[in-house]
């Protein structure tokens, strides 16, 4: 446990005697209002020195990030203390509906507490689920870069294998089965043998189809190499929103726009529809740059790369004005 400030090492504050024996929180006693508000006015230092405790250790853990739950700013962990702050003082609360050990200073540690306060506790499972699996599938892509050409080079088929199961984990398993399917021709030549191309739908037009394929190998390269920002402006957010969100296993495989304006708080769709083309467009434009850095050396996590960046990939995200991009992505080496 953290040292505890002065204040709050004492034997306790105002003379009361601690709820249970050895423990160093004092107890809160009165959950109204007022009392609330004057625990604040007397403690608010101590209060935000055990909030900002918390909330540094939460973010020490693999993956951690309050980004989504709304704190963007430069210095979330500030951001968060005074949204809990204001909540203590101002909002509603039933101390018997607190567990009996968390009646105390101690409650002001529980950065889970705090996050279901935010965001509502269903919400917040959701965001710790997607945090377990993207930590789950975490890859050290550094390691592998330069591994050689073959799949069967253990750093490779690791970070492979890593990101198909982070990209399943932050889309569908639609979006898996088409990168199956389009990664075929790749994943026939590391293993020396045919293998078939992954059937989808037979009732899916083939030009859907070579849609879908594009965007899922689009999607997995840039999970591959890290580049699928975790923290950012709006645009950022509502591409990651949009594709790298769970999403239904429904074509197209993404969160619709009305979802993600109101996961932004935005005005509309049509808003949400902008700031997501415009983050996607920088993010291509970072994969492509690693997959440029790539061409002429022997390495296979940069054919993987190169495999998911089509040509045709900016019809498929409808970024057509973005000459400058297509004539890169033409000029792109492919081995498959």
């Amino acid at each position: 446990m953290a040292k505890l400030p002065p204040t709050l090492a004492d034997a306790g504050l105002h003379g009361a005697s601690h709820v249970h024996a050895g423990d160093p929180y004092p107890p809160i006693t009165d959950w109204s209002p007022g009392a609330r508000a004057a625990l604040v006015a007397a403690q608010e230092d101590t209060i935000r020195w055990l909030l900002d405790e918390a909330f540094t250790v939460f973010l020490d853990e693999p993956q951690a990030s309050l980004r989504a739950y709304g704190f963007r700013g430069d210095d979330p962990v500030s951001e968060a203390v005074d949204f809990c702050v204001a909540r203590f003082r101002d909002g509603s609360f039933d101390g018997a509906q607190i567990h009996a050990r968390d009646r105390s200073f101690r409650i002001f540690t529980r950065v889970q507490f705090w996050l279901s306060q935010r965001v509502g506790e269903p919400q917040r499972r959701r965001i710790e689920g997607q945090r377990q699996r993207r930590e789950d599938a975490d890859v050290e892509v550094e390691d592998v870069r330069g591994a050689g050409t073959s799949i069967e080079d253990a750093p490779t088929c690791q970070a492979v294998a890593a990101t198909a199961k982070a990209l399943c984990a932050r889309t569908c398993s639609g979006v898996l089965r088409y990168w199956l399917r389009g990664s075929a021709p790749m994943r026939a030549a590391w293993f020396g043998h045919e293998t078939a191309s992954e059937v989808v739908d037979d009732e899916t037009s083939a030009k859907a189809q070579s849609f879908y394929t594009a965007d899922a190998l689009f999607r997995f390269s840039a999970l591959l190499v890290r580049l699928v920002p975790e923290s950012g402006g709006v645009a950022e957010r509502a591409c990651v929103e949009t594709w790298f969100t769970p999403c239904r296993d429904v074509a197209p495989f993404q969160v619709p726009a009305e979802e993600v304006a109101r996961r932004l708080g935005l005005d509309s769709a049509r808003a949400a529809t902008g700031h997501r083309r415009a983050g996607l467009g920088s993010l291509i434009r970072a994969v492509l740059t690693a997959a440029e850095a790539t061409v002429g050396k022997v390495d296979a996590i940069g054919a993987v790369l190169r495999q998911g960046l089509r040509a045709g990939l900016l019809n498929a995200y409808r970024l057509e004005d973005e000459h400058e991009l297509a004539q890169r992505l033409r000029a792109l080496p492919r081995e498959f």
